[in-house]
């Protein structure tokens, strides 16, 4: 008897036991499952919110990638005129009409000026006035612009709204982006969009079962589902989440928004009773297990109870998970007849639950499929069925206010109790179909050609503008690759860049490269190209979106312009002057980089105009400056004078020079030069170095001799250009402007700058300074110096002859072969050597314009340049038939001062003495020469230039 209780009594400690751990174990897992389903649940609504972040970000900058490379914004800041402010106008306000949370749209200058601005409240549409437009160079968003390279997008911290200082009212949170207008390498300015980020973090922190909390890096609110704790940094008194939460034991997601910064995000559950609520069943549950264990009696039925019970629980963590999808969902039976939706259905189609659940699922189809949907269901149509089941479908939903909602539908099929039922997966596509849309309109009216390119090179879709460029249809290109179409020497360092998008080296890439258009020719095109991904990680390369832009025509005459007008600027910089220009009537100054030098200014901080220009003169200049320039517009004379400028607490002397261009009798424009003379007032006054003074002296007149010459040579091209300008309205008028007539004109002035171009190239090597040897061919100076000089020459119609002996054999210059001019390179310094042969080429000239009567004979110079392998020196003559140097004057023409002629200063064979003794290590000598001629006598000169010859 004992034995028998006391083996019940183990059993039932045992059985007690096995269900305590298995209560226990049940009881932990279930809390567990719960916990994770509702960390799963903040997880997804915090990876939604990521990927939104993200999303906003690549679109913003995609889209401000395409404005800043608009020409019409291009134009606009390169020249802002009226047409260009009303077109670039336009542009802005179509725009900001199309894009949503947009409240804001401005061009801002590098110094923080806005330009240009449209706002737009609700959806008023304003263009803000010039008085109007502020300053934003103290604002912390416009340092960080500033800085942006170009393509590179900048975006500010989120922050509320303020204008001219105040905060605006109710709060509008906001957020500045930026990225800046690049024109030919340089910024331009910066283009600024505000976004009202009001409703967009509504949106994406919106739960219909979390309360959802947004937090800056002091613990402020920023979001908080009670609108009157939103931005509680700034209410009175400030609101800390401190003071409300104890965040250690809260569930918190740290996220960087788009300004880098840290934020903190707070999640609790709206409904918390749901756990407790199951913790106190699941000890009800443990209790009546081990009662029903204890008394042997109804352990089946509480078992059965408890499991229904669990049943219903279950469903309720279904619909709640449901409620909780992202999509809208519903069930149906066979007849169609709505069994169950979620929370975002409700929203979507603005019916309650009650009054969808039983009502048929054709409430929600417009016509023509609302009076068709039975049909449908009852036919039970395989091919149909296969057609609809496991596949997505753009359709239109129906509302319960009958607003056609555009919708992607997926359905699936499935029994239970051998009943079929169909559950469908909406999701509501408005705002997909906006943005399909603005790209749409973007990708189709873009003034630039648009491709979308395969990871293959073929083109998938393009815009009429690209098919214009290359000159191909749409169908001839869907059949092409952009290999197909691109010269072959711009192909491997094309898909080297593409390589690099790919292998995510690069986000995008620009180039100039050349495609061959349908007719053969040669397309000059800017590149921009940008790779789309289907993920957020970049793994799965979707397509690349290409723009192109045709700068054919802009690539031949402005890289020619470009190249003489820094070949100018270096010209200015060897000669030691700097040009400006005056527009009298706008009082606005264009110097050139030589000037700012001079006046040791910048250009970005130096706001050029006449006061400024007098601020820089030294104080007691400044009046006879003023009262100079305002005798040259009175007088209508050249403005001529020398002033003294500060610069770093240095005195410089300045020579300025400047003439005036007047309308209707009135000064309109004034453009000259200026040229630092301190060092030669310096060297007059402390009488120093007087050499070096003279040889300074000489080589300016020298350079004066190259710029007449060169003035000389433009002569005809620029009556060339002149003319061919002129030609234009005519043939205009008569309606002969055509193709062939535009591409004859383009070449005939292009033929002409290169000439002008090549002159500058010339000249501006001509005499740059150098202390130490340059390999040099002699040969190819002596014809840089008559390439610059022949104009001179030729108008006073005289004659150059070179030869060149070597060894003994005398050669023309032209016939003189290959391996020979090799022959005649040496190490020296060719500056001072051309000085000595352009004034004995100078002083031959002035002897033969002196004669009465010039014959052939009279009428020549001749240069040799000798060279002989058993000496170490060479040997350059210039020769003249002129009459010669008189003898008694022949021991004195390399004296200083000395002069035969009637406006001579005496100093140029002094000089050029004193350079072939100490710059070259030579000597000049002259030789007095005479011939006969059929009978006739002719006297000259010959000088003579020997220097030793350096390898």
């Amino acid at each position: 008897m004992f034995k028998n209780k006391f083996s019940y009594w183990l059993i039932l400690i045992i059985c007690s036991i096995v269900s305590m751990f298995f209560f226990s174990y049940s009881y932990n897992i279930s809390v567990n499952t719960i916990d994770k389903l509702s960390e799963n649940k903040i997880e997804s609504k915090y990876e939604y919110l990521k990927s939104n972040i993200d999303y906003f970000q690549k679109d913003r900058k995609a889209y401000l990638s395409i404005l800043t490379n608009n020409q019409v914004v291009k134009d606009y800041l390169n020249v802002s005129n009226e047409t260009n402010k009303n077109k670039l106008e336009k542009i802005f306000i179509e725009q900001i009409s199309m894009l949503d949370f947009v409240m804001q749209l401005r061009i801002i200058s590098l110094e923080g000026k806005e330009l240009l601005r449209v706002d737009k409240n609700k959806n008023e549409i304003k263009v803000i006035p010039l008085e109007k437009l502020q300053n934003k160079s103290n604002r912390d968003y416009f340092r960080k612009f500033i800085l942006l390279k170009q393509d590179e997008i900048g975006i500010s911290s989120l922050d509320l709204n303020e204008e001219n200082g105040i905060i605006e009212k109710p709060f509008n949170s906001t957020l500045r982006i930026s990225m800046p207008v690049f024109d030919k390498g340089v910024k331009k300015a910066l283009i600024v969009i505000n976004y009202s980020m009001n409703n967009w973090l509504e949106q994406f922190v919106k739960s219909s079962s979390l309360n959802i909390y947004l937090l800056d890096s002091d613990g402020f609110f920023i979001v908080h589902p009670d609108n009157k704790f939103k931005w509680s940094k700034y209410l009175e008194p400030q609101i800390n989440s401190k003071d409300i939460f104890d965040i250690e034991k809260e569930y918190t997601k740290n996220i960087t928004l788009w300004d880098d910064k840290q934020y903190t995000l707070i999640y609790d559950f709206k409904d918390t009773n749901d756990k407790k609520i199951f913790v106190d069943q699941s000890k009800w549950i443990g209790f009546i297990t081990i009662i029903g264990i204890l008394i042997l009696i109804l352990p089946f039925i509480i078992i059965i109870y408890e499991y229904i019970k669990e049943l219903k629980n279950n469903e309720k963590k279904v619909n709640r998970i449901l409620d909780n999808a992202f999509d809208s969902v519903l069930m149906i039976d066979s007849k169609g007849i709505i069994q169950t939706i979620n929370a975002v259905t409700s929203k979507t189609f603005g019916y309650t639950k009650e009054e969808l659940i039983g009502k048929n699922v054709n409430i929600l189809i417009p016509e023509p499929h609302h009076s068709k949907h039975d049909d449908y269901l009852k036919s039970h149509n395989p091919n149909l069925m296969a057609k609809v089941l496991g596949s997505q479908r753009e359709l239109f939903g129906l509302s319960k206010s009958n607003k056609l909602i555009p919708i992607n539908l997926a359905i699936t099929k499935f029994l239970i109790d051998s009943k079929m039922y169909f559950i469908g997966t909406i999701r509501n596509v408005s705002e997909e179909k906006e943005t399909k849309k603005l790209f749409e309109n973007v990708f189709t009216k873009s003034p630039l050609g648009i491709a979308l390119v395969l990871d293959d090179g073929s083109f998938w879709r393009l815009n009429d503008n690209f098919c214009s460029i290359v000159g191909y249809s749409q169908d001839e290109l869907m059949k092409l690759t952009f290999q197909d179409i691109t010269h072959a020497d711009d192909l491997n360092k094309d898909l080297e860049f593409v390589n690099k998008l790919i292998t995510k080296e690069l986000d995008s890439y620009s180039l100039e490269k050349r495609y061959i258009h349908k007719d053969g020719t040669i397309v000059w095109i800017n590149l921009s190209v940008r790779p789309i991904f289907l993920d957020d990680k970049k793994e799965k390369l979707e397509f690349f979106i290409a723009m192109i832009e045709n700068i054919t025509e802009r690539k031949l005459i402005l890289e020619k312009l470009d190249i003489t007008t820094k070949r100018l600027m270096q010209a200015e910089e060897i000669s030691l002057l700097g040009h400006w220009d005056w527009d009298i009537l706008k009082d606005s100054l264009y110097w050139s980089d030589t000037m700012l030098v001079l006046f040791g200014k910048k250009n970005e901080n130096f706001h050029a105009n006449y006061e400024s220009f007098i601020e820089c003169v030294y104080e007691e200049d400044r009046s006879l400056v003023n009262i100079k320039v305002q005798d040259s517009f009175d007088n209508n004379t050249p403005f001529d004078m020398e002033y003294r400028i500060v610069v770093k607490d240095k005195i410089k002397i300045i020579h300025a020079k400047g003439t005036t261009t007047y309308l209707d009798g009135k000064p309109i424009r004034m453009f000259g030069t200026c040229q630092d003379i301190t060092e030669i007032k310096e060297l007059y006054e402390k009488q120093q170095n007087q050499e070096y003074f003279l040889m300074q002296q000489s080589k300016l007149a020298s350079m004066g001799e190259m710029v007449a010459s060169i003035a000389h040579q433009w002569r005809q091209p620029l009556n060339s250009i002149g003319l061919s300008v002129q030609d234009i309205l005519p043939a205009y008028k008569n309606n002969e402007v055509n193709e062939e007539y535009i591409i004859e004109i383009r070449d005939e002035m292009m033929e002409q700058l290169n000439y002008m171009s090549n002159t500058i190239d010339e000249f501006r090597n001509f005499f740059k300074k150098s202390n130490t040897l340059t390999s040099f061919n002699i040969l190819d100076s002596i014809e840089e110096i008559i390439s610059l000089y022949w104009a001179q020459l030729n108008e006073s119609s005289i004659f150059l002859s070179i030869e060149v002996s070597y060894n003994n054999d005398i050669y023309k210059i032209d016939d003189l072969p290959e391996e020979l001019k090799e022959k005649f390179i040496l190490a020296s310094q060719p500056s001072e050597l051309k000085q000595i042969i352009i004034n004995c080429i100078a002083n031959a000239k002035d002897a033969i314009e002196s004669l009465n009567t010039i014959d052939k004979i009279e009428e020549n110079i001749d240069i040799i340049i000798s060279k002989n392998d058993n000496y170490n020196f060479m040997q350059i003559a210039i020769i003249d038939f002129a009459g010669g140097i008189d003898d008694s004057n022949i021991e004195r023409i390399f004296e200083p001062y000395f002069t035969t002629k009637e406006m001579g200063t005496g100093l140029g064979l002094y000089i050029c003495e004193m350079i072939a003794r100490k710059s070259l290590n030579g000597k000049i000598k002259y030789e007095k020469i005479s011939k006969e001629v059929a009978s006739k006598l002719y006297k000259g000169s010959k000088f003579i230039i020997e220097f030793p010859i350096q390898k």
